[in-house]
């Protein structure tokens, strides 16, 4: 194996910080300039990547939109710093090196001490080992692969060949690999100790695949798909090998009668292979024999309003029935028994494995929720003993979670948490007194939005801490206490976990949500927003005692993470004049430092600032930012573009990257460095009123910013997306302020779209609308009225600012017909109206070259209308663009 030893000559390794320095100073005391659109290429993302176990290296990197990407590597202490042109996953072992990969399947090692690099060439995957002690490497070679296992340094220790598959356990200190030799297959298993012990599990004549592991390491499972050469594996094989005892048990699918008949295990393994922690039961997945019928795509299609779903869903929903039945087998004894149908194919499991749950999504179909009620049934996998759980209850993905010691399973019913201990059977209220929904009118979800989920639960299910609106709530898993271990409401302050990689994250199995788990032994952190003042913050907090702040700042705060022994927290900060840069703070001395900061050139530029602002509406005292121009000068008046959507006052301070790479042709830096000011009011919500609730938030926003005589009355433009599309073409049809408006992807006729089929979910469109963002809170057939009057396209004729619309030609999202139909009713009406309909995009633009061009069309536009800019050739009568 070709390895290539190179040492880097870092000479610049404390000059560059110095120089850097120098240079962010010196660009502060020189002379700033103005940004053009020729200097955006400078800017980058900053991505943190890790960091180490003591808190002394971190890694991060810069994204470019030129895809130069860059890897670096840096010293907390020293701020030293390396970097690696387009270096990705990389891992610390110990304090000593950093590995990480390269393009072309290359790996890198690099030593932190001796600055130098090991080049290991053709290595697509690796992972270290638990002792920091060995690598395991998949080494391409011409027409296949090996395992490879070297030293930190990249020493070879040992290989095998002809590799197909290979998975580490999850202790790491163990690995298991496939390999195929002429006409069989060998399942190998590595010890990552010192002596690197190779243990020769099985030899079979078919395929092996999908390597799992229990979640202790101790059981080893693998399957053999079905084939019709050999009798006894007509159907497939499970395998189980347990590491304690050194015996492998075998699941011939065939001699079990039990099982499904005219299912196998499928050569593309479409299913999970799940390990019960004690390695007691192996959870496998068995495919039809045979392939159902679908439809001829050319034969025609059979729509019944009494199906469960409509036609697109019902293609689906002949595929949910062709989901592969999940079976559980012990390998000890050889019982094995099938769980799931195709009347229940839906499962669920505890998190020790002894209990499913199981249903079906379209139980209650039709109905018209996001997700529909369902009932659960329970299945003790001991004795096989089915009954049903709960009826109609709730089918949300987080409304039912497992514990994580597997004693309890929590559902949500009545606004309220409630759990079922798996061994006495007894349903408990956890959250009597609660109050977790809050629809208010400037509830920024939807119609009976959830304002509660679970957070994480104790050691050994004792507690379970769940979210409200703000807090964080400390439940007995039997009922018998609740307790609010944080004060959020009072200041209206949010509150949330952060996680921690010795504790166990929550987990989907199969269809299911397994809760994370916290010790309260250790110390919790909490990242916090303050919604008046938007201050970020870190609390933490410790068992029966009040939480306390560690940080709180007028800056966003985000990527926070832990030292493996908490004694160092780093995080991302960023303000909106403000790029982002990466903070290590040390909770016991109480100080923080500047590890690296993004995007230095920042400092060479004019650039605007945000502050809050508030106006009055409908009785209520609403929220916005407001974004300055750059180089603002008092004693001008500017333009102003209003941004709308939902809540928008977290971007108070986000930094934004000027770019034309975006997605939605709206990137707020770019018009504040070229002599706009922009608002971003948070909205307020009335159900059956939502345009002219939102045409009274905007013109209020607009109306407290022309009072502060900062803005030019007469030269404000109006933006939105989506929903805030649709919100800005309902505005243009009533009295505003404005002097043009831009609406992307937008709706225009809600009466047609409440009975749209959305395409990209393969449902109906009526639950945006009775339940979701559209909030009308009845159906078309209720109340007709309220949808009349909510339709842009009805009252299009209030149009008389000049509009532009951009659509995706391929958008099945907000459908593009919104966009057409909007543009004849202009046409028809002879309004001022140009739209741009991109093709092959969808929702929002993706290809590049489409998002410059949007970004530039749009400041063009305002430019034109808003600045006296130049009037452009698209903008004209009977223009054709190039093809």
């Amino acid at each position: 194996m070709a390895i290539k030893m190179k040492r880097y000559q870092y000479y610049l390794l404390y000059s560059i910080v110095i120089l850097s320095c120098l240079h962010s100073l010196y660009a502060q005391m020189k002379q700033k300039r103005e940004l053009s659109p020729n200097d955006y290429g400078r800017w980058h993302q900053l991505f943190t990547k890790g960091i180490s176990q003591q808190g002394n290296w971190i890694t991060y990197t810069h994204h470019y939109n030129s895809k130069a990407d860059t890897l670096f590597v840096k010293n907390t202490a020293s701020l030293k710093a390396h970097a690696f042109a387009k270096g990705f996953k990389p891992n610390f072992v110990l304090e000593s090196k950093l590995i990480y990969q390269q393009p072309g399947n290359t790996l890198s090692i690099f030593d932190l001490t001796k600055e130098n690099s090991v080049l290991l060439e053709q290595v697509s995957e690796y992972a270290i080992a638990r002792n920091n002690q060995h690598l395991v490497l998949k080494r391409l070679l011409n027409e296949t692969a090996a395992l490879l296992i070297t030293d930190t340094n990249g020493k070879p220790e040992q290989e095998i060949t002809n590799l197909l598959a290979w998975k580490m356990d999850p202790t790491q200190s163990k690995v298991a690999c496939v390999t195929q030799e002429a006409d069989h297959f060998t399942v190998i298993l590595i010890a990552l100790d010192k002596k690197l012990k190779r243990t020769i599990l099985f030899k079979n004549a078919t395929t092996l695949g999908q390597l799992e592991w229990n979640a202790t390491g101790t059981t080893l499972a693998f399957l053999s798909p079905s084939t019709e050469t050999i009798e006894k594996n007509a159907r497939g094989a499970v395998y189980a090998y347990d590491t304690q005892t050194q015996k492998l048990a075998t699941l011939y699918l065939s001699e079990h009668p039990t099982l499904v008949p005219m299912h196998a295990i499928g050569a593309s393994y479409p299913t999970e292979l799940i390990i019960s922690e004690d390695g007691e039961r192996v959870f496998f997945g068995m495919e039809e024999k045979t392939e159902r019928a679908m439809p001829e795509p050319a034969s025609v299609q059979v729509w019944n309003t009494s199906d469960k779903s409509i036609y697109p869903g019902k293609i689906d929903m002949n595929d949910w029935r062709k989901r592969p039945i999940i079976s559980v087998w012990w390998p000890a004894h050889g019982k094995t028994i099938p769980i799931t149908d195709q009347n229940l194919p839906f499962i669920q499991l505890d998190a020790k494995m002894k209990y499913a749950i199981t249903s079906d999504p379209l139980e209650y179909e039709p109905q018209f929720k996001y997700h529909g009620d369902r009932d659960y049934y329970i299945t003790n996998l001991e004795t096989a003993e089915k009954k049903v759980l709960l009826e109609a209850a709730s089918g949300e993905p987080s409304d039912l979670v497992s514990s994580p010691d597997g004693k309890y399973l929590l559902y949500y019913k009545n606004d309220a948490w409630w759990s079922y201990d798996f061994a006495s059977e007894k349903h408990s209220l956890l959250t009597k007194g609660i109050n977790f929904v809050e629809t208010e009118i400037n509830d920024t979800n939807a119609i009976n939005a959830l304002n509660s989920r679970i957070a994480a639960f104790t050691m050994d299910d004792k507690e379970v801490l769940i979210y409200d609106s703000y807090d964080i709530w400390k439940v007995r898993t039997d009922g018998t206490s609740t307790e609010r271990i944080t004060k959020g409401r009072e200041t209206q302050t949010r509150f949330s976990l952060v996680a921690q990689s010795q504790f166990r994250d929550r987990t989907y199995v199969y269809d299911g949500l397994q809760a994370a788990q916290v010790d309260l032994k250790q110390p919790l952190y909490f990242k916090t927003i303050e919604e008046p003042t938007q201050k970020n913050g870190i609390f933490i907090y410790h068992k029966n005692q009040a939480t306390k702040p560690l940080v709180i700042k007028d800056k966003l705060i985000n990527d926070i993470s832990l030292t493996k022994d908490r004694k160092k927290i780093m995080y991302k900060e960023q303000d909106f004049d403000e790029p982002p840069q990466v903070v290590l703070f040390d909770p016991m001395a109480k100080m923080e430092n500047v590890v690296h900061q993004s995007n230095p050139q920042h400092n060479e530029y004019y650039y605007g600032k945000s502050e809050l602002f508030s106006f009055d509406v409908l009785g209520k005292v609403v929220d916005g930012v407001l974004l300055y121009p750059a180089n603002y000068n008092p004693t001008e008046k500017y333009p102003m573009i209003v941004h709308v959507y939902q809540k928008q006052t977290m971007d108070l301070h986000q930094y934004q990257n000027p770019t034309l790479f975006d997605s939605q042709g709206f990137s707020v830096a770019n018009f504040t460095t070229q002599g706009y000011f922009v608002c971003l009011p948070n909205m307020l919500y009335e159900i059956g009123n939502t345009g002219e609730v939102a045409t009274k938030c905007i013109n209020a926003a607009v109306q407290s910013i022309v009072e502060k005589g900062i803005i030019d009355k007469d030269r404000i433009g109006l933006i939105g997306h989506s929903y805030g599309g649709y919100e800005t073409n309902f505005i243009v049809t009533q009295k505003n302020p404005f002097k043009t408006a831009v609406s992307g992807a937008s709706y225009s006729d809600l009466a047609a779209d409440f009975l749209h089929v959305a395409w990209d979910f393969k449902t109906a469109d009526y639950r945006r609308y009775e339940y979701g963002q559209m909030r009308m809170g009845k159906t078309l057939f209720e109340d007709p009225a309220r949808y009349h009057r909510n339709s842009p396209i009805l009252l299009a004729q209030g149009v008389s600012i000049p509009l532009l619309l951009w659509t995706g030609a391929e958008d099945r999202h907000v459908d593009v017909d919104h966009s057409y139909k909007f543009h004849m009713a202009l046409r028809r009406l002879q309004k001022d109206n140009v739209m741009l309909v991109y093709p092959n995009e969808r929702h929002v633009i993706q290809n590049p070259k489409n998002q410059v061009d949007l970004s530039t069309r749009i400041s063009q536009w305002f430019d034109y209308h808003l600045k006296d800019g130049e009037y452009k050739p698209w903008m004209a009568l009977n223009f054709m663009a190039e093809q």
